[in-house]
């Protein structure tokens, strides 16, 4: 196991991906993950809850879902007391307390704390009429450079009719 935790070390810090989805072709570092991933791509539902029937490819979604039938909310804010089934809500919910906005505007550096509240956001950096996720993604970025723009659009077919012969 030693080797393989050096192995698995050393493809982190590589950024080595040796194991890649034959139906989407996204790569990842550890089997594990592999594996999980391609759950997304079944319809194999084996995980079936006693109490309503609902199927689930992972039995971890199972359980968090066994919770809303028993009322068992295991997550509890320090701060406020309120209670939570899943985990990442309780984490999304300390953001009101520590004031946490992890999701930034690209243009304005805007942050927000809400992954929603980003994506819909407004900018009013940006031109009326300028389509741009707010993700921070390189490739956006240069689709919205004046110097690719001039070339994507050389490239689209005219609509013009042709010359006459």
């Amino acid at each position: 196991k030693n080797n393989r935790s050096k192995r698995e070390h050393g493809r982190r810090c590589t950024g080595e991906m040796p194991y890649s989805c034959k139906i989407c072709f996204k790569s990842f570092t550890f089997q594990q993950s592999y594996h999980k991933h391609l759950l997304y791509h079944s319809d194999d539902k084996p995980h079936v809850c006693s109490q309503c029937g609902r199927a689930f490819k992972e039995l971890s979604t199972l359980h968090n879902h066994e919770r809303i039938h028993s009322g068992e909310k295991p997550f509890s804010c320090e701060t406020c007391g309120k209670c939570f089934r899943q985990r990442v809500s309780y984490l999304v919910h300390r953001r009101i307390h520590t004031n946490t906005q992890p999701y930034k505007c690209t243009a304005c550096e805007k942050s927000f704390r809400y992954k929603v509240s980003q994506r819909t956001h407004k900018c009013p950096a940006q031109p009326p009429g300028t389509v741009i996720r707010q993700t921070g993604d390189l490739l956006q970025k240069l689709l919205q450079s004046s110097a690719i723009l001039p070339t994507l659009q050389e490239q689209q077919p005219s609509t013009a009719s042709p010359p006459p012969a």
